[in-house]
């Protein structure tokens, strides 16, 4: 039984990311994790007869926080 490890078909991790790729890709992450804490920060402040007359549960707080961070910040190439 062959017990060497064939480091050809090991996942490659990052190695074909450049840097300058990374940093994008870590920059639009922040941007969105900025947009979707303030969205869901002014949300939570509302009470459930205000989240009420706009049509939305305290629970869906999150999923339209993280769907208007996705909406607002571009993405990558």
């Amino acid at each position: 039984m062959n017990t060497r490890l064939n480091v050809a078909t090991l996942p490659t991790g990052l190695a074909g990311w450049s840097l300058s790729s990374l940093r994008e890709r870590y920059e639009v992450a922040r941007q969105r994790r900025m947009v979707r804490n303030q969205c869901f920060n002014e949300l939570a402040q509302l009470n459930d007869r205000e989240l009420a007359e706009l049509g939305f549960f305290r629970c869906d707080i999150a999923r339209i926080a993280d769907e208007h961070a996705f909406s607002v910040v571009p993405r990558i190439r």
